[in-house]
């Protein structure tokens, strides 16, 4: 057994330190390039840690047993009882950091620089109400953040980091309320944005543009998209709102999202889509379901819709003075006593259950398999 000194201004300590392979279990792959470290507190087989506690500053990582070799380290920390996260024993080789239901409230200042080639961090499943202290202001690797299913309220200390690398972050299932400029521009380099469930009820994403492609906000509390709400996500590709509280969406919303091909607003509050919406052409998917509409939704749709879903409404026509190209549609919950079959030549999956159809509609398209 190892002693190492931990020194303060009040008191000195004595810490144990362990491989952690002795206190935890250790999975090599084949060829020995890889060790998935797994630390449960349930299953911890050391004498010290019948407690499911394990003093995270004394551990020692694994290292390549070849001197010249590389090594690449998973560790994985759930069920530990931390409170708070120290900051961690250096190395080079850990590239995955996960951290789930371990009842961490709080982080030092830079607890991660010790791991320059770190590529995925996830706290997930805890109990942080905020990121203010410094966090990744250094050059850093990191790929993918998952914050999820915390507490947060502020994460101001996002807003001062540099992700260079950064690829998807997910902050979702949080109480962040709103979402600031700083914070959109520290982001601006990221693909995938996860923030359903965080209570925001104002989003403005600035006019810096963005290489957001991915941008989740299900489950918030959204009222109004207007004209400039998503305008500098330029490079948006998927755009997800159900269960908002949107009852208006100006016309212009989506005007200069130019790569935007899926568009969820299901099951918020727009009775009533303006005619003049503005849709990009290379839509598609879009789904409205359960808005409570009473009429067909659209005016002009681009001819590579593929998916529509309005169910859940209370349509009663679906007259739509045009052809529509797509070739999944689930209108189904709704009040159609008729279906314009003709509207819809390309269709190869269709669902009208639960309506007031009383005969089997006509004219529909050759491509029909499913009714």
């Amino acid at each position: 057994l190892i002693l190492v000194l931990v020194t303060s201004s009040t008191r000195a300590e004595v810490l144990p330190v362990l491989e952690v392979c002795s206190v935890c279990r250790c999975l090599e792959d084949v060829d020995e390039s890889t060790v998935a470290v797994e630390c449960l507190g349930e299953t911890l087989r050391h004498d010290q840690q019948r407690n499911n506690r394990l003093d995270l500053r004394g551990i020692v990582w694994p290292v390549a047993k070849d001197r010249n070799g590389t090594l690449k380290v998973r560790a994985y920390f759930a069920d530990l009882e931390l409170h708070y996260l120290p900051k961690l024993p250096t190395s080079t080789s850990l590239i995955e950091l996960h951290f789930e239901n371990d009842s961490i409230k709080s982080l030092l200042t830079e607890p991660f620089d010790n791991f320059r080639n770190l590529e995925v961090l996830s706290i997930t499943n805890n109990a942080l109400g905020s990121l203010d202290k410094d966090f990744f202001t250094a050059p850093n690797n990191l790929l993918k953040l998952d914050l999820s299913n915390n507490s947060l309220t502020a994460v101001t200390a996002l807003e001062r980091a540099h992700f260079q690398a950064l690829e998807s972050i997910d902050l979702s299932h949080n109480k962040l309320k709103a979402v600031s400029h700083q914070l959109v521009r520290a982001l601006e380099s990221v693909s995938l944005v996860r923030l359903e469930a965080c209570d925001i009820y104002n989003w403005d994403s600035g006019d810096r543009p963005t290489r957001w492609q991915v941008l989740n906000l299900n489950r918030n509390k959204l009222t109004v998209v207007s004209a400039t709400t998503f305008a500098s996500l330029e490079r948006l590709e998927a755009l997800y709102l159900a269960y908002n509280e949107i009852q208006h969406i100006d016309p212009q919303a989506f005007e200069g999202l130019k790569l935007l091909e899926r568009l969820d607003l299901s099951y918020n509050h727009v009775t009533n889509l303006e005619a003049n919406l503005v849709l990009p052409e290379v839509l598609t998917m879009i789904n409205v379901a359960g808005n409570g509409m009473e009429r067909w939704p659209f005016g002009k749709l681009s001819q590579n819709l593929r998916i529509l879903e309005i169910q859940n409404n209370v349509i009663t026509d679906l007259s739509t003075g045009q052809q529509v190209s797509v070739i999944i549609l689930n209108a189904s919950n709704n009040r159609l006593d008729t279906f314009a079959g003709d509207s819809f030549p390309e269709v190869t999956e269709l669902d009208l259950s639960f309506n007031a159809l009383t005969d089997v509609p006509r004219n529909l398209g050759k491509q029909l398999r499913t009714l």
